[in-house]
């Protein structure tokens, strides 16, 4: 059953990735349009800035709560063989994470 649960979360999590930026640019074509016709004032607002901004910040939180409870849905001994399998593949490609330092621009 959880494993059934994993993937259906996975599902939407798909879904959600696929379908916000879809929504997005189509939201921001139909907005530019609108800008550039006498009903501007129906989108050039603070009610509508604000609106977008809200709207981003509950798919963001949606996203993550999604991924929060997939991972939840995990058995010990799933995460000990998904674990094992990713130090395989590090060892495949020859790269140690742990070990792997990312250089930080100097500051002027």
């Amino acid at each position: 059953m959880a494993r059934t649960a994993r993937i259906a979360l996975d599902l939407v999590l798909v879904s959600l990735k696929t379908v916000r930026p879809a929504v997005t640019k189509v939201w921001f074509t139909a907005k530019k349009k609108i800008e550039s016709s006498r009903a501007e004032k129906l989108v050039d607002n603070i009610v509508i800035e604000k609106l977008e901004t809200i709207l981003d910040k509950i798919s963001r939180l949606l996203e993550l709560k999604i991924i929060e409870i997939r991972d939840k849905q995990l058995l010990p001994r799933e995460l000990k063989y998904l674990e094992s399998e990713i130090e395989k593949i590090k060892k495949r490609i020859g790269t140690n994470v742990k070990s792997a330092k990312i250089e930080q621009p100097k500051k002027c």
